[in-house]
């Protein structure tokens, strides 16, 4: 519950937001380590999708772990198809602060899964797999092009923890204390 599906709809809730919760995989872990990951097929993703889509006016959507590039693909259209007006967020979960390795994407793979986005929220790491350049605010700059990029400041090892969010409007920064 410290992670995760749960850990988001928490989020949503202290946020004032009724979030609901769809399954993408089942999975065993502690804050230090992943034992095993259970993923649930591209057709009972949607089977979850469904009703939600169907019963009630869903205006933002939050993505993480998915198992393949292919079944995240499809999720990202099948929402775009039911309603085109949605705002997608995609959190490129790749590894577990544990270490246990999620998805693989390739570049190519990455910039073509941006385009059915409106923002990312990739942390240090998940932004230097994808780009080029070892600054990172020039490696969000590149990619506010395609989508907006929350750049998440959680791995810094500096006493506040600063998230920078690039948009074609601008630039913003958000500080807290470690």
């Amino acid at each position: 519950g410290g992670a995760g599906l749960l850990a988001d709809v928490k989020t949503f809730e202290q946020c004032g937001v009724f979030g609901f919760g769809v399954c993408t995989a089942i999975t065993a872990q502690t804050e230090e380590e992943c034992l095993h990951v259970q993923w649930l097929s591209e057709q009972d993703i949607i089977l979850q999708l469904t009703p939600l889509f169907e019963n009630y006016p869903i205006s933002a959507v939050k993505l993480g772990i998915f198992p393949s590039v292919e079944i995240l693909e499809t999720i990202l259209r099948w929402i775009r198809h039911k309603n085109e007006n949605v705002f997608i967020v995609w959190d490129p979960v790749l590894k577990a602060t544990s270490g246990f390795e999620m998805m693989d994407v390739s570049k190519k793979d990455f910039y073509q899964l941006l385009s059915l986005t409106d923002l990312i929220t990739p942390n240090a790491p998940e932004l230097r797999k994808f780009t080029l350049k070892d600054e990172l605010n020039l490696s969000a700059e590149q990619l506010k092009v395609y989508t907006s990029v929350l750049l998440k400041g959680g791995h810094s090892e500096e006493e506040e923890c600063i998230d920078y969010l690039f948009t074609p409007q601008g630039t913003y920064t958000f500080s807290k204390e470690r």
